[in-house]
């Protein structure tokens, strides 16, 4: 955990410092005397956070590197030597720490490099606090100038250097907070997670020397000191996310509750931009997972003690069990152009990979104005398909609720059956929805016959680039585990003695006896090669599903971010007023354009995803139970592939969804945070539609039920694991 915070903070040297120079412009720029108070008693709370979080970090440190070693006592070692305890024991193999002087340089070494880890702990816990509370002194000053801003007696000048003022410094603080969240962002998540494990281990320490015959206080009390540092070192970073959270939302308030209807209906609509901003969900995050504040600091508690909880409960467990376990176990855009060569090898580097998988299912056809014969082979290519699929399904579910066979591996035929059914569902609606896949196709290639700026066609590559490798590593862990469940597995089990006494090497889906026997050549090899390609046929639905998704979504985002640049280079005082309308025009279409493409593969793709989300809930659920279930290692490895290509598949559909509601936000962000207060009022207020269209949610959802994010990837696998749990208690 420190190691990772360590060498995020290197990597983020550069923003530190340019974070540190912005606090010392702000200093310089202090000349009001409220203002310097202001920031005054924000330093000094910081200071005080700092200060705390120092003294329970190194004392619990001292009291966990120094004295309970001490006061343990003398202890035998393998040499027969009477020394003290390490604080950390060393592995023997590497070398021995028994005699002098060694035992005093491993003693001394260990005592320093504890104390860089708690340097670095409470240099991030100090850190964050200082710059997070400078930036609420700047919302304070922010909202003091707000206070101050009715005065009957200013001019129309007045007013209007008032209100630049205050903006530029909303503006200048907002800027300052996103550099905070780039810098603390990983370190923030790594404090999250590592607390959330930590707390429940040190709260388990303690209840085990309650357990113990002889309780010693030092230890309790060691215990006791270093739950108090961690718990107060997230409670911070919970704290100041909650305090700026907070201060953000107070500046949109105050500038309501100021005596604006006094002003001239121009000064008030001067107002509306900063109301809007201060809207915006700028806050303090884990990893850009989940929100700084109180709630999270509840949570993250709950979440420790259920682990404390379950860590109690599995020990006992094995207590109880180990031996036994042990004995059983072995139109402002211009109109469309012509393609290109250029434009097609693009949008061929796109696409490709989707084309692979689509066409052989039927979904997509040969070429883009397809004959009569081709879409007749699509036809045929589907209805082969489908007769493969319920090649596979039919005989294992008969299999599985008629023949009679315990309940342990009609458990172990269910994970099979519930991803059949998962992947006939895709492809089912994938099927109905090929007309939408092809208008989606159509809109990206418009984009790449468009794209004549260099700047923009790097930005498309990139998206397309990240969007092919997306598409390949979820390819390889699906036909990875694939083939180690459908070929290497079955084999290596060894033959089994069939019904019919004949030796032959299992299925990987067993049939039901009633329908058809496969037991006699060459009614076994012909069963067992149409399973191997109906297997085959189910991965690329799966793969084909996720790239697809991955495919479209980053090319929406590349889209975005083409909008991002022309708002960025928006400003240009030699622009004339038709220019600046035209670059308006060009911005409003093409954000509408992306807009556009983003609800058509929400409605293409907002049911596949609810039955990936329910099916890889399900389906992680039961590889988990099967993990443990078995003790042979190819099994275990089989299943854990299948674990982890099912992971990763629900991880890009929340992952995609996540990007492309970070992208539509930033949008937003963008527009306002650029020069548009040097603009005419008018042209000004053209920025207001696009400011009120990146407020709608651009999300993928499952099934228009729930939101894919970091979030709700969480939630599937806290889920999983519950039902997890449920299950084995269950068995």
């Amino acid at each position: 955990m420190v190691i990772s915070k360590y060498f995020f903070l290197l990597a983020r040297k550069q923003k530190i410092r340019k974070c540190l120079e912005h606090i010392d412009i702000d200093w310089r720029r202090a000349k009001q005397s409220e203002d310097r108070e202001v920031m005054l008693a924000y330093a000094k709370s910081g200071r005080f956070i700092s200060t705390i979080c120092a003294s329970f970090m190194y004392g619990g440190g001292i009291l966990y590197q120094t004295i309970a070693p001490l006061a343990r006592g003398k202890i035998l070692t393998a040499n027969n030597i009477s020394r003290y305890p390490l604080p950390y024991p060393v592995y023997a193999g590497l070398f021995v720490a028994d005699r002098s002087p060694y035992y005093e340089i491993v003693f001394t070494f260990q005592w320093i490099s504890s104390f860089l880890r708690y340097s670095i702990n409470v240099a991030t816990c100090s850190l964050g606090a200082v710059v997070v509370l400078h930036t609420c002194g700047q919302l304070k000053i922010v909202i003091s100038r707000l206070e101050n801003f009715i005065n009957t007696q200013d001019t129309i000048v007045e007013i209007k250097y008032k209100v630049a003022e205050i903006v530029e410094l909303h503006l200048r603080s907002m800027s300052f907070i996103t550099q905070i969240e780039e810098v603390l962002n990983e370190v923030c998540l790594i404090e999250v997670l590592g607390s959330t494990t930590i707390i429940c281990l040190i709260g388990y320490y303690i209840l085990m020397e309650f357990e113990t015959d002889h309780l010693r206080a030092i230890d309790l009390s060691t215990y006791s000191v270093l739950f108090t540092s961690f718990t107060f070192n997230i409670f911070i970073l919970c704290h100041i996310g909650e305090k700026l959270s907070q201060q953000k939302q107070e500046v949109g308030t105050i500038a309501y509750m100021i005596d604006w209807y006094k002003l001239s209906g121009k000064d008030a609509r001067m107002l509306i931009l900063l109301l809007r901003i201060s809207n915006y969900p700028i806050r303090l995050t884990a990893g850009k997972m989940a929100e700084l504040s109180y709630r999270s600091f509840a949570s993250i508690i709950k979440t420790s003690m259920t682990f404390l909880n379950l860590l109690r409960t599995i020990l006992q467990y094995l207590k109880r069990h180990l031996a036994i376990n042990m004995l059983k176990k072995p139109e402002i855009l211009r109109p469309v152009p012509k393609p290109t060569d250029q434009s097609k090898n693009d949008m061929k580097y796109s696409i490709e990979i989707n084309r692979w998988f689509l066409i052989p299912l039927g979904i997509l056809p040969f070429r883009d104005k397809p004959t009569f014969i081709h879409k007749c082979i699509s036809y045929i290519f589907v209805l082969i398909c489908a007769t493969l699929l319920c090649f596979i399904f039919i005989p294992t579910l008969l299999h599985m609720l008629l023949a009679n066979i315990n309940l342990k591996i009609k458990i172990k035929l269910i994970g099979p059956t519930s991803f059949t059914i998962m992947v006939m569902s895709k492809y089912c609606f994938l099927l109905a929805r090929k007309k939408k896949i092809r208008k989606c196709l159509e809109h990206i290639d418009i984009d790449w016959r468009r794209a004549n700026q260099s700047e923009d066609r790097k930005i498309m590559l990139a998206s397309a680039k990240n969007g092919r490798f997306i598409s390949t590593l979820c390819a390889s862990f699906m036909y990875g585990g694939g083939f180690f469940y459908q070929t290497i597995a079955p084999l290596s089990r060894g033959k089994i003695l069939t019904a019919s006494n004949i030796s032959r090497h299992p299925l990987p889906s067993p049939v039901y006896a009633g329908l058809f026997t496969a037991d006699h050549s060459p009614y076994y090899e012909i069963v067992f090669a149409t399973q191997w390609i109906s297997s085959f046929i189910r991965y690329s639905i799966n793969v084909a599903t996720c790239s697809l998704g991955a495919v479209l979504v980053l090319h929406a985002c590349g889209q975005l971010q083409i909008v991002m640049s022309r708002l960025e280079s928006f400003i240009n005082k030699r622009d004339t007023q038709i220019e600046v309308k035209y670059k308006i025009a060009e911005i409003v279409e093409l954000h509408l354009r992306s807009m556009s493409l983003i609800v058509r593969i929400e409605e293409l793709l907002n049911e596949v995803c609810l039955v990936e989300f329910l099916g890889c809930t399900i389906n992680i659920c039961l590889l988990g139970y099967y993990i443990i279930a078995h003790s042979r290692p190819i099994e275990i490895l089989t299943y854990g592939v299948l674990f982890i290509s099912f992971t990763f598949n629900i991880f890009i559909f929340c992952y995609i969804g996540e990007l492309l509601t970070q992208q539509g936000q930033k949008v937003g962000m963008i527009a306002y945070m650029i020069d548009w207060y040097k603009l005419p009022e008018n042209d000004a207020k053209m920025l207001i539609l696009v400011l009120t269209m990146s407020n709608y949610q651009n999300s993928i959802t499952a099934g228009k039920m729930a939101q894919l994010s970091y979030r709700s990837f969480g939630g599937i696998l806290k889920t999983a694991m519950a039902y997890l749990n449920f299950l084995r208690t269950l068995v």
